[in-house]
Formats: C-alpha cells, structure tokens, sequence
C-alpha cells in the first residue's frame, strides 16, 4: 500500500511539473494537476501542503543539483562546462530539464511565491554543489552559472531568439558549455 502512495506522490509531481513548465506557475491549477493526474485535488493537497510546496517539489524532478556534485567530481574540472550543458538537454523518463527550467523562469518573473520557492531551492540546493565541489567563491560561482543557465534558457525557450539564428542545437550547447566553463573559472 505504501508502494502505490508513493508512485501516486510521483505520478502528482511528474503532471505538476509538466503544466509549470507548460503554462508557469500562475496558470497551474491544483485542481487541473489533480484532473490530469486522475485523483481528488484533496489528495494533492495532502501530500504537498500548498501549490508553492508542490512547485518545489518538481524543481529536483529532472537532476538533482545534489547529484550533480558527485557527477562532476568524476570528470576533470575543465570539462565541467560541457557535462552541465549536456545536462541541461539530457531527456530523463521525467523529463527534460530544459522544460522545467523554463517553467520556473516564467513562473518566478512572474509570481512572488514561485520566486520565494526558487530562492529556497538555491538556498538548499544549488549553492551546496558548488560549496561540496571545494570552489573558492562558490556561491558567487553558483550565481553565474545559473545566469548563464537562465538566460539561455530564457533566450531559447521562452523567446525562442534561436529561432532568428541558423546554429544548431549542437553549436547552441557547445556555447553553451564554453559560457559555463568560463563562469566556473573565472
């Protein structure tokens, strides 16, 4: 019984954070998540609380930035540009990371609690990465990855600038990595 909780929990996540990457946070409604995902909107509230502890929830979904420590421990420092970048096009069984990036880029410009969730979340998350990764200013470096991860994923999915350009997804990741790699190393 406590297997077909849990897969429940996951199943109401994996749909939330679909409709937050599809429609950002102020359009997702706990009772459209509930309807998708095929239970009372009650059930939803009992396992995450709130609409905001819910969108938290699906922000590790993709990648686990605690992982991604000990990923890029496994590789030298100078390639860590190109792993995070294929990171961010990787497809997972729960999604592609660029999706839910997207998702909480609009819903944290455009909503006060998506933005307190994803403050948090770099709080408890992001920064630790890089502070476990032994960088001399680490939260600084954390800060500048992140820019370079959000801007390009507002550029490519939100206002799809891309789209104007003949590069290809290929040279798109290669810059990519290059503009990480410089913020790890500067």
């Amino acid at each position: 019984m406590a297997t077909d909780m849990g897969s429940k929990k996951e199943e109401i996540a994996k749909v939330a954070g679909r409709h937050f990457a599809k429609s950002g946070f102020a359009k997702t409604t706990i009772r459209l998540i509930a309807s998708d995902a095929g239970v009372d909107p009650k059930l939803v509230m009992h396992y995450f609380g709130s609409k905001e502890r819910l969108f938290a929830e699906t922000l590790s979904l993709p990648f686990d930035p605690r992982r991604m420590s000990g990923l890029l421990s496994t590789v030298p420092t100078k390639m860590w540009g190109s792993t995070l970048a294929r990171l961010l096009y990787l497809r997972s069984p729960k999604g592609l990371p660029v999706e839910v990036l997207e998702g909480v880029i609009r819903a944290a410009a455009t909503h006060d609690e998506a933005t307190q969730v994803l403050r948090e979340f770099y709080r408890d998350n992001f920064f630790g990465v890089f502070r476990q990764l032994n960088l001399p200013n680490a939260e600084i470096r954390a800060v500048a990855v992140s820019s370079v991860l959000a801007g390009f994923v507002f550029t490519e999915r939100v206002i799809d600038v891309q789209s104007l350009t003949s590069t290809s997804k290929g040279q798109r990741q290669k810059l990519l990595a290059t503009l990480i790699q410089a913020a790890i190393d500067s």
